[in-house]
């Protein structure tokens, strides 16, 4: 796997003798391990890697492979030489964060606490469908922060936010 042009391998140190092999371009003998969930069974997601040339841009790329990309930054981050168990991340309780943001909405429009909180809600629905990838691109939370990567600005941005979680949520919750 390449991240930022760098070459890696998922546990690269650890050997089981049930799974070596040799190399047929090195003739190294080598050995891996199954990258597996907390109750010991391998992860069941697919790697669909569907480019036939090297892409920097991952915007470019499909979605599948877009996916698969991720998942693998993803654990990289959660693995290393001596883990190949996806441990699941601690829970955190939302409540300070909701708090925060709401005080921070409420201070920043002078609405009414009412308004504020509805505006809470939203963002939070928002991003919970985001992580459910019911929302695409572009109308998901990671393109909102990929806009930044875009240089544009916090204007920019806000805007943006501010104008798709109103029209999102109606199509995937209509009133009744």
């Amino acid at each position: 796997m390449s991240i930022n042009g760098e070459q890696y391998r998922f546990n690269p140190l650890q050997s089981l003798k049930e799974n070596e092999y040799v190399d047929n371009k090195t003739n190294k003998k080598r050995s891996f391990t199954y990258i597996t969930n907390v109750d010991g069974r391998p992860i069941k997601e697919k790697f669909i890697i569907s480019i036939k040339s090297d892409e920097l841009n991952i915007d470019k790329l499909n979605d599948d492979t877009r996916k698969t990309i991720n998942l693998l930054n993803n654990l990289y981050n959660l693995l290393d030489k001596n883990n190949s168990t996806v441990i699941a991340p601690e829970p955190i309780n939302p409540l300070q964060l909701a708090k925060g943001v709401w005080q921070d909405i409420w201070i920043a429009t002078g609405k009414t606490p009412e308004k504020c909180l509805y505006n809470v809600v939203e963002l939070f629905i928002f991003k919970f469908l985001s992580d459910l990838e019911i929302l695409k691109e572009p109308e998901d939370f990671d393109f909102l922060l990929s806009l930044y990567d875009k240089d544009k600005s916090d204007g920019e941005v806000l805007y943006q936010m501010n104008s798709l979680p109103s029209v999102a949520i109606p199509i995937f919750a209509p009133s009744s």
